[in-house]
């Protein structure tokens, strides 16, 4: 059954998210700031974190990817409350500046560009994390702030909207 630790999560996020971070380095600095490609990469970093905190509990979060920019190889281990509460206020961030700058989002595998499927997964991710840590906080107020706004806060709709990256048929997506 090959039950044990879930090393492969745990090396793809943190590999990963060196990448990510490269991303949110690059379109804060650009002038003007590339607001879509920063939202992007909150919802990726999001995503990846909720992954890595959800197998192994308290991990490297505020400290995690400083290793080259600080020199920090020993980063703290945070806890689950504030690991969802980084990822939640990321991905309102990324709901809030998705659409405000003019780039186009190019070489999108998953939704090929389009900003309001992005700010979909923002919404629809923000409920389910919601949800997840509904047993330890009560989330009423605040799921019920994202349900009843659909213009500001569009969620997903039906199974077009799922995130899904298709294998292509040549390298390196295959």
């Amino acid at each position: 059954y090959l039950w044990g630790e879930l090393n492969s999560v745990w090396s793809d996020v943190y590999n990963n998210m060196r990448n990510v971070q490269n991303i949110i380095n690059f379109a804060e600095a650009a002038e003007p700031v590339q607001n879509n490609y920063l939202g992007v990469a909150l919802i990726m970093k999001s995503w990846m974190f909720s992954t890595a905190t959800d197998a192994y509990g308290d991990i490297p979060y505020t400290e995690a990817i400083k290793g080259k920019t600080d020199a920090n190889y020993v980063p703290v281990y945070d806890t689950q409350e504030t690991i969802y509460n980084g990822i939640l206020a990321d991905l309102d961030r990324a709901n809030d500046i998705l659409g405000t700058s003019a780039e186009a989002v190019g070489g999108d595998l998953i939704y090929g560009g389009s900003v309001i499927k992005w700010k979909k997964l923002a919404n629809s991710l923000r409920l389910r994390y919601l949800m997840r840590i509904s047993n330890k906080k009560d989330v009423k107020a605040d799921m019920q702030a994202i349900v009843d706004n659909a213009a500001a806060n569009p969620i997903f709709e039906s199974n077009a909207d799922n995130a899904v990256l298709v294998y292509q048929a040549s390298a390196p997506n295959q």
